[in-house]
Formats: C-alpha cells, sequence, structure tokens
C-alpha cells in the first residue's frame, strides 16, 4: 500500500482544530460565569463592591485577557 502520513497529518490536523475549538468554548462558558458572579457580587455587595469583589474581579479580568486575539508582533 502507499504512504498514510499525509493522511495521517490530515487527521491529526483535523483533530488538533477540532478539540481547540471545544477548548474554547469551554473558557467562553467559564468567562461568562465569572462575569455572571461579578455582576451578581456588585449587585449583593453595593457600595462595598470594589473591596468585597476585587478577588472575583481579578480572575474574571485574569480569564477574560487570556483569550483576547493577539496584535501584531513589535517591531525591536
Amino acid at each position: 500500500m502507499g504512504d498514510n502520513s499525509a493522511a495521517d497529518a490530515v487527521i491529526t490536523r483535523a483533530e488538533e482544530r477540532k478539540l481547540k475549538a471545544v477548548n474554547d468554548q469551554v473558557h467562553n462558558r467559564y468567562v461568562k460565569i465569572l462575569r455572571k458572579e461579578v455582576t451578581e457580587c456588585y449587585r449583593r455587595e453595593g457600595v462595598n463592591h470594589e473591596e468585597k469583589c476585587k478577588d472575583l474581579v481579578e480572575a474574571y479580568w485574569q480569564a477574560y485577557k487570556g483569550r483576547q486575539p493577539k496584535g501584531p508582533p513589535e517591531d525591536k
């Protein structure tokens, strides 16, 4: 028979794309859940929301920044 390495490479790339899509969906859902929790915390804590919700906001911001599209590389 012939060499199947090209076919295997195509399958591997397709599997990688599928896995990335699933991971992106999971991450996006996580960010939405955190955003909802931040909103609820702000409403619950009222005027003290900056102090009481700080850790939750930081977790949300880090998760949100983790999926931002990267810009062009900086020229050095």
